[in-house]
């Protein structure tokens, strides 16, 4: 909810502790290489488009990884990996991800997905081939997933406003809450949250309940 000072302007709407309840859906499983797996991809200099294999399944996060041959294999400086998509608000978002970042460990994307746009992914300057002379990268792959971070409809801000979390029945404790801001492509500002309660192993119902008046921005 956003406060508007014409409609709301003593806070009072704000001040109610109302609580939202969130059906989620069945978000399908956690994995590191069901939206892309990809091996000897672009020259050093290059750059590539693809399409996703899937879609994220649910409003979510991307991970991102490489296969054990390609961290040994990569030598190339700069190298990135870009998605465009779009979110729950239907604004157009991008996220890059750099090769070193990849190259050191399994990235978990900040930026929430609702779908990725068609021929969505473009990998530029990353070299998984034997053609720039390195024999250690012809089996190399670079993999891109569906995260453990699940978007909720509006923004939260503080994790003390989620009351409740039902995983197929079951009560959820452990989780963290996520956030991220970011200028959509018509110049205006938004903000998304997401929960993480681990990789979850197979596609299970979620619902959220969470407080309303934690997520008040004024405007």
């Amino acid at each position: 909810m956003i406060r508007d000072r014409n409609i709301d302007p003593e806070g009072l709407l704000s001040a109610l502790d109302l609580t939202h309840a969130a059906a989620l859906g069945a978000p399908p499983a956690y994995g590191t290489a069901n939206i892309l797996t990809t091996v000897g991809t672009t020259t050093a200099t290059g750059s590539i488009t693809k399409a996703a294999a899937t879609q994220p399944g649910a409003y979510r996060n991307l991970v991102y990884a490489a296969s054990a041959a390609t961290t040994a294999g990569f030598s190339d400086a700069g190298g990135t990996i870009s998605v465009k998509g779009i979110d729950i608000y239907g604004s157009s978002v991008v996220e890059t991800v750099a090769r070193s970042a990849i190259e050191a460990a399994t990235v978990q994307g900040s930026v929430l997905f609702k779908s990725i746009s068609a021929s969505g992914i473009s990998l530029v300057g990353i070299s998984m081939t034997a053609t720039d002379g390195d024999s250690t990268k012809t089996a190399n792959s670079m993999y891109i997933g569906q995260g453990s971070v699940l978007g909720l409809p509006t923004f939260v801000k503080n994790s003390s406003a989620i009351q409740y979390i039902n995983l197929d029945g079951a009560v959820i404790t452990a989780f963290t809450l996520t956030t991220h801001s970011f200028t959509n492509s018509g110049g205006v500002q938004r903000s998304q949250a997401g929960i993480n309660i681990g990789a979850v192993a197979s596609a299970k119902p979620l619902a959220v309940w969470y407080k309303l008046n934690d997520k008040v921005q004024e405007r």
